[in-house]
């Protein structure tokens, strides 16, 4: 609805627009957030004038931000109106001992917003209006853009949203701040103009005042653009939230309520443009709060196409990525437990405890058996002889090597990458040692000393249990 018009074109417009977009009901009850400035004014007016039937109870919410000392005579003003008009009036007053150093707007907005919210659940009003308009809109995707290319950060002033209680509705957002202006001037409303609008100190003038109009004249249906922008992307990440299961299901993705799962493989049969999408949808619905920068999501996408086995990368707010062979995921980075560097020399024929749940042992065959009643217990019989004791447990060391049949001796790193062995995994192993030859990693493998028999050796069990942690 741009160019000329007429004040009754306006205000039906608006009335057919309630109904088609259904706003609100006759039964809804409406809090009107109203300043004192001509958009707030001109809402409460076309409000005051629906059609009885089409209009449902509604009261003025306000706060003097005491930011002006203009904003006194726009309080009292606002209070004789509304009384003159027999209209229910909610105030708060934020006052300049509550006022910040810093960060004086987005503090007086929270404020703002919080007093709404409370007078909406206290007075059983369900949805709160406000009158931002297509200038609005304008300003805020460009502000959004310029500092996100998020989508959703981009799509934050919708027509409608949940807030508190109930909803958030801004039935204005298809009009300009000019049909308003000019609409206040043709019914002869009084209103107050911020004289903070006329800085160029905050950045949404900067574009309210030299690029928007700038864009106008390049386009001047440049705000039905914008609008229509808008809605479209509402639309797409509405949609896109909607057939999120079924994306799920096919690139065989689990979003729990802690973390993120998937194969590798599964996920590189989708174009690594999808691959990012699928993985910013799933960051959105397990961690909304939780900021993702593209570079972060760029580099997921990349170690997973990698043929590198094993990486990680840290995110944002002590998240972590971590592709395990064929596996990723993106949990909370859990801090490891600090290291075990003990070597523990393995008394025979009695358990050592060397971690809260587990516990390890050598015994003689005899006395061996005899550990078999108790449940858990993995056990390993070996034979060796007096020079191959004592036994000693301990966890990996960079450079420890195993025997191979050949008298050669193998890595062990590389045993575990050819074992698929994560390296998370790799360092909760207890090694068996004889002497400086490995033995047993319970769990995973069993090793052979490969020396020639003798007469002088003796049949012993090693034993390894492990508790169950308790839930």
């Amino acid at each position: 609805m741009e160019g000329d018009y007429d004040v009754i074109d306006l205000q039906n417009h608006f009335e057919q627009h309630i109904q088609q977009e259904r706003l609100w009901t006759r039964t809804d009850r409406l809090l009107l957030a109203v300043s004192g400035g001509v958009d707030s004014m001109v809402l409460l007016d076309l409000v005051r004038h629906l059609p009885t039937p089409q209009r449902p109870k509604f009261a003025v919410v306000y706060v003097d931000h005491h930011l002006r000392a203009q904003s006194v005579l726009e309080t009292e003003y606002l209070s004789d109106y509304l009384q003159q008009h027999q209209i229910r009036f909610f105030k708060a007053d934020w006052l300049p001992e509550m006022h910040p150093k810093s960060g004086v707007e987005n503090a007086a907005r929270q404020f703002r917003y919080q007093f709404f919210a409370e007078v909406m659940q206290q007075q059983h009003y369900n949805i709160l209006v406000t009158a931002h308009h297509s200038d609005d809109l304008a300003e805020t995707v460009l502000m959004n853009l310029t500092r996100s290319g998020e989508l959703s950060a981009i799509n934050s002033l919708k027509s409608q949203r949940i807030f508190a209680s109930g909803r958030l509705v801004r039935p204005l957002l298809g009009y300009t701040k000019q049909m308003l202006a000019t609409y206040a001037q043709k019914r002869a409303l009084h209103f107050f103009e911020d004289e903070t609008n006329a800085s160029d100190q905050y950045f949404r003038n900067r574009l309210r005042h030299h690029v928007i109009p700038q864009l106008k004249s390049e386009n001047p249906r440049f705000n039905q653009h914008i609008n229509q922008f808008n809605e479209d992307l509402t639309d797409v990440l509405a949609l896109q939230k909607t057939f999120a299961p079924v994306l799920f299901e096919r690139a065989q993705i689990k979003v729990t309520a802690g973390a993120i799962t998937g194969k590798v493989q599964k996920l590189q049969t989708f174009a690594p443009g999808i691959q990012k999408q699928l993985l910013r949808l799933a960051w959105q619905i397990c961690f909304p709060e939780a900021g993702l920068k593209q570079s972060q999501l760029q580099e997921m996408v990349a170690l997973i196409d990698q043929v590198r086995p094993q990486a990680t990368l840290n995110l944002a707010d002590q998240l972590i990525f971590r592709k395990v062979y064929d596996h990723y995921l993106i949990k909370k980075n859990q801090s490891q437990v600090p290291r075990n560097d003990a070597v523990i020399a393995l008394k025979l024929n009695r358990w050592h405890q060397i971690s809260a749940t587990e516990r390890v042992g050598v015994f003689a065959s005899n006395q061996g058996q005899m550990q078999r009643s108790q449940s858990g217990i993995i056990m390993r019989p070996i034979e060796l002889t007096g020079a191959d004791l004592p036994i000693v447990v301990r966890h990996r060391l960079p450079g420890d090597k195993y025997l191979l049949a050949n008298g050669h001796h193998g890595k062990l790193k590389k045993l575990f990458i050819d074992a698929h062995v994560p390296q998370s995994q790799r360092q909760g192993f207890w090694l068996f040692w004889s002497q400086k030859q490995l033995l047993w990693i319970p769990n995973f493998r069993t090793f052979q000393l490969f020396r020639s028999s003798g007469t002088d050796k003796m049949k012993f069990i090693l034993c390894y249990q492990q508790k169950p942690k308790e839930k």
